[in-house]
């Protein structure tokens, strides 16, 4: 468990992040325009964006998740949008 005084750093590194990220953009118009700029964000800062705290890796790479990658954003649609048609093909 947790011992000692409570440490909120990580959290505020993270929303310290998105908000350099999204500082540039005020103003969105509607809210689906702001929900889909964070889904985005949370995509790219869990599958691919190196991470000094674990020696450079992804956050998935350290949870262990072995995903092909190489192409970035091309790659993480594709294998996105690939598990997505097998998913409902299934149902």
């Amino acid at each position: 468990g947790l011992h000692g005084r409570p440490n909120n750093n990580l959290i505020e590194r993270f929303h310290g992040t998105i908000k350099d990220s999204t500082k540039p953009m005020r103003g969105f118009k509607a809210d689906y325009s702001c929900e889909s700029i964070l889904d985005g964000f949370v995509a790219h800062y869990n599958f691919l964006r190196g991470h000094l705290g674990i020696d450079g890796q992804t956050p998935a790479e350290a949870a262990g998740l072995d995903l092909p990658l190489e192409g970035g954003w091309a790659d993480l649609v594709r294998l996105a949008t690939w598990n997505g048609t097998a998913r409902e093909a299934s149902e």
